[in-house]
C-alpha cells in the first residue's frame, strides 16, 4: 500500500512522513470501516 520504503537513514525525510502519513490516513478509514473484518498492518 506504501509503494515506497524508508530507513532510518533518509534520504528525504519530509518525503518519507508525507508517504507514511498517507498510509496511515487509509488505514484509519479502513479500521473504521464495518464491512472490513480485518486490517493487518505490517512493517
Amino acid at each position: 500500500m506504501m509503494a515506497t520504503g524508508f530507513t532510518w537513514e533518509t534520504q528525504n525525510k519530509a518525503a518519507d512522513t508525507e508517504a507514511a502519513q498517507g498510509v496511515w490516513q487509509e488505514c484509519k478509514r479502513m479500521l473504521q470501516d464495518e464491512s472490513i473484518d480485518v486490517v493487518l498492518l505490517m512493517s
